[in-house]
C-alpha cells in the first residue's frame, strides 16, 4: 500500500525519462509541483484554489484542468485528507465519465480510482493508456501498484520489469522490492534497495523520501529496528510533514512501545485522522488526562450505525395519501412534538450507515469567513449517487439519484419522470418547474380530502410559485413572474447566521411552520418531521390549520437515557446527534398491532 500511496508523487515529479513526453512531467525541468501546505491561508494553496476559481470559468481548458487536479491530488496524498481527491476528480468533470479521455485524464483517473479502491476501472484506464502508449511509464508505474495490492503480484512483477528500459534504475528497483519483499524475498528486496540507493546519493528529494519510508517499512517487517529507526530519522530530514512517514514512523513506535516519542512527533499533525488514532493510542499507553479531548475529537469525525430518526407511517402516507385519519388529523394537543396520536413508525428499531462530520464553518463559505462576516451567508447542498456502467468499452459513472430537500422526488415529481429527475443536475430544476407549480399530491390531497388548495403565498392553486420560493431559490432571488427564472436549482440551503436550537427547544415543525427558525427548510435537522411540513405546505393554508400528518410526530424508543444521551421524545443531544444503535440482539420493530415503544392499532383499511 506504500507505492499506492505515494504514486502521485511519482506522477507529479516525473521519475520517467523524458523521451517518453510522460503527461505529468511538468513543462520545464525547474517547474516541479511542490508540495501543498495544510493551511488553508498558505499562498500556494491560494494559488491552487485562484486557479480551480478560473477553472470554473473556463470548464474545457484541459491544461488548467491538470493543473487543478495534479495539485489536489499532491494535497491529498500530503495530508491524507480524502476531501482534496475529490477536488481533483472535480477537476476533470469534463471528462471524467468519457471511456476514452485524453491520456493525461486516464492516467489521472486510474489514480484517483486505485485510491478510492475502484481497482478495476483503474486497470481498465490505464490498459486503454498503453493500447496506445505501451512505453507510458506512469501508467506501467500506477500498474504495478493497483496489481500489487490485488494481490497479483506476477502481473505486478511484469509492469516493474518492463519499466527497466521507461525510467532511471532507483525507480524500478523499488518497484520491485515492493514486489519481491511482500512474496518471500524481504531481506533480499531490502538489501538490493538499499544498495541501489547507495549508487544515487543526488537522487530527487521526493524519490529519496519514497524509497528510504520503504527501506523503513521493509526492515520494520524484518524486525531490523536500528535500520528501520535510521531509514525513518533520515526521511524525516526529507520531509517532516509526509502524513504517511508519520503514520508509518508512529506504528514503528507504537510497535516498540515508545509511546512519548509518539506524542511528540504527532502533536502538531492531529488534523489527518489516521494520525489522530495514532496520537489517541499513544495517550492512551501513557494514561495522559488530554485522551477524554482527543477521543472526542475522533468522535467528531464519525462513521458508523445510528439509531434511525426518520419516523414516518409508510405505509400510509404512500399508499396514495391513505391516512389513519380524515381532517381534522390532529387536535391541538395532539400536534405537539412529544405525542405520537395514531401513526406507526415503520423505521421503528431500524440502524443506519452513517456519515457524520462536524466541520467549523469556516470550511464552507465561499470566502472562507464566519457566518457574520461572509458575503455569502447561505449555502446550498445536495448529495448524488452515481452507478457503474460497463459496456464494451465504455466504463463509467452515471448518476442515478440525487436529493437535497427531502419528499421532493417521492411527492413532488411525477412518476414517469423520477428517474429523469434524478438522474439531472439540481441547477437544471427548471426543466421540471410545472410539478412545483401543480403538484399532484396537492391535487391526491383534494380528492382525498376534500379541501381546496391554497397556496400560503396566495398565487393560484395550478400555478403556484410558494413552492418555487421554498424550495428552489435563494433568499432575495425574484422568480420570473410566475416561472422560477434564473438560476432555479433544487438544493438543501441553509442560514448559517441562524444559530442551533438546544435539541430540548426543537420544534419538529421547523422553519416553515414554527418558530424555530433551526430547522427545516433551513438545513434538516435529523429529527425535523419533514413528512408533516411536506404534506402541510403542499396543502396550504386549509391543510396547515386542520394540523394533517401521518400521526407519528417523534422518535419512540429512541436508544440512550434521557437527559443525558436523548431528550424525552428521542433527539440526540450530543455529536454526531443520531441516537446510538439499537443492538442487533435485542432490537425489533414495533409494527401495528404490536405493543412496544409507539405501537399502534391497525384500523380499517380506509379510515
Amino acid at each position: 500500500m506504500h507505492l499506492c500511496l505515494r504514486i502521485c508523487v511519482v506522477l507529479a515529479v516525473g521519475w520517467v525519462l523524458r523521451a517518453q513526453a510522460a503527461p505529468f512531467v511538468p513543462e520545464s525541468d525547474s517547474q516541479i509541483l511542490e508540495r501543498l501546505p495544510f493551511t488553508a491561508s498558505d499562498p500556494a494553496i491560494r494559488v491552487l484554489r485562484a486557479l480551480n476559481a478560473r477553472l470554473k470559468d473556463e470548464p474545457n481548458n484541459l491544461p488548467l484542468a491538470l493543473r487543478v487536479a495534479r495539485g489536489y491530488l499532491e494535497l491529498s496524498r500530503a495530508t491524507s485528507d480524502p476531501r482534496y481527491a475529490g477536488y481533483a476528480q472535480a477537476a476533470l468533470a469534463q471528462w471524467w465519465a468519457l471511456p476514452h479521455a485524453p491520456k493525461e485524464v486516464l492516467i489521472l483517473r486510474a489514480t484517483l480510482r486505485q485510491r478510492a479502491h475502484q481497482f478495476d476501472a483503474a486497470l481498465v484506464d490505464l490498459a486503454t493508456v498503453l493500447e496506445n502508449d505501451p512505453r507510458n511509464a506512469q501508467a506501467r508505474l500506477i500498474r504495478a501498484t493497483v496489481l500489487q495490492v490485488v494481490g497479483n503480484y506476477p502481473g505486478a512483477r511484469d509492469e516493474c520489469l518492463a519499466l527497466r528500459k521507461l525510467t532511471q534504475e532507483l525507480v524500478w528497483t523499488a518497484c520491485l522490492a515492493s514486489v519481491n519483499g511482500a512474496t518471500g524475498h524481504l531481506r533480499q528486496s531490502y538489501d538490493e534497495l538499499l544498495t541501489t540507493l547507495d549508487q544515487f546519493p543526488d537522487s530527487q528529494r521526493q524519490l529519496r523520501s519514497w524509497v528510504l519510508t520503504s527501506l523503513a517499512e521493509m526492515s520494520a517487517r524484518a524486525d531490523m529496528a536500528g535500520p528501520a529507526e535510521a531509514h525513518f530519522r533520515d526521511t524525516s530530514t526529507i520531509d517532516a510533514t509526509d502524513a504517511y512517514l508519520l503514520g508509518a514512523y508512529a506504528d514503528f513506535l507504537l510497535d516498540h512501545h515508545r509511546p512519548r516519542e509518539v506524542l511528540q512527533l504527532l502533536r502538531d499533525h492531529t488534523r489527518a485522522d489516521p494520525l489522530l488514532l495514532r496520537y489517541a493510542l499513544a495517550l492512551q499507553a501513557e494514561g495522559s488526562p488530554e485522551l477524554p479531548a482527543q477521543v472526542e475529537q475522533l468522535r467528531d469525525r464519525f462513521t458508523g450505525q445510528r439509531a434511525e430518526t426518520f419516523y414516518i407511517d409508510l405505509g400510509a402516507v404512500f399508499d396514495t395519501l391513505n391516512l389513519r385519519r380524515y381532517l381534522p388529523a390532529l387536535t391541538v394537543a395532539e400536534d405537539a412534538d412529544n405525542v405520537n396520536p395514531f401513526g406507526v413508525n415503520r423505521f421503528s428499531g431500524f440502524n443506519i450507515s452513517t456519515i457524520a462530520i462536524e466541520v467549523p464553518i469556516t470550511r464552507v463559505t465561499s470566502d472562507g469567513k464566519t457566518a457574520a462576516a461572509t458575503i455569502n451567508p447561505v449555502i446550498g447542498i445536495y448529495a448524488e449517487t452515481d452507478r457503474r456502467v460497463v459496456s464494451g468499452l465504455r466504463n463509467s459513472f452515471e448518476q442515478v439519484s440525487r436529493m437535497a430537500n427531502p419528499l421532493v422526488n417521492e411527492l413532488i415529481i411525477n412518476t414517469p419522470f423520477k428517474d429523469k429527475w434524478n438522474a439531472s443536475e439540481p441547477e437544471n430544476e427548471a426543466n421540471f418547474q410545472s410539478f412545483y407549480k401543480n403538484p399532484v399530491i396537492a391535487t391526491e390531497l383534494k380528492l382525498v380530502f376534500n379541501q381546496d388548495i391554497v397556496p400560503i403565498d396566495g398565487s393560484a392553486a395550478n400555478n403556484r410559485t410558494d413552492l418555487m420560493n421554498i424550495l428552489l431559490k435563494y433568499p432575495g432571488q425574484p422568480l420570473s413572474a410566475t416561472n422560477c427564472g434564473v438560476p432555479c436549482a433544487e438544493l438543501l440551503r441553509l442560514d448559517l447566521r441562524v444559530p442551533p436550537t438546544a435539541p430540548e427547544t426543537q420544534s419538529r415543525l421547523g422553519s416553515a411552520l414554527s418558530a424555530d427558525k433551526a430547522g427545516w427548510p433551513n438545513g434538516r435537522r435529523p429529527n425535523d418531521d419533514v413528512t408533516d411540513i411536506a404534506i402541510r405546505v403542499v396543502g396550504g393554508k386549509n391543510y396547515i390549520a386542520a394540523h394533517i400528518g401521518d400521526g407519528v410526530n417523534f422518535l419512540a424508543g429512541a436508544p440512550g437515557v434521557v437527559g443525558t444521551d436523548i431528550t424525552a421524545n428521542g433527539i440526540a443531544k450530543i455529536f454526531p446527534f443520531l441516537p446510538t444503535p439499537y443492538d442487533g440482539k435485542n432490537r425489533r420493530h414495533v409494527d401495528c398491532g404490536e405493543t412496544g415503544p409507539g405501537g399502534k392499532s391497525c384500523g380499517p383499511l380506509v379510515p
